[in-house]
């Protein structure tokens, strides 16, 4: 399940461009009448209506599985930390 407010290529409404919201007011107008205007999506260059479901192209903003954990950091020796062999 994907979350386009989590996304790197979701651009929340209230940053876009004058031109770039009209664009997709009249886009939404034509292809979802009555669905609300809630950023764009710049990987697929289109207006973004909802913000969870499947997209093969999410690419979330954070990577969890490279941070770590606080007490793991201070304990971890300086060469771990480096990517170099123990």
């Amino acid at each position: 399940m994907a979350n386009c407010a989590s996304c790197r290529h979701f651009i929340p409404e209230h940053r876009l461009s004058k031109e770039l919201r009209e664009w997709c007011l009249k886009w939404i107008e034509v292809q979802r009448p009555g669905a609300p205007l809630l950023g764009y999506c710049s990987e697929y260059d289109r207006p973004v209506t909802y913000l969870e479901g499947s997209c093969l192209r999410y690419t979330p903003k954070f990577n969890n599985e490279k941070c770590l954990k606080l007490d793991e950091w201070m304990l971890a020796p300086i060469s771990n930390l480096k990517g170099e062999e123990v």
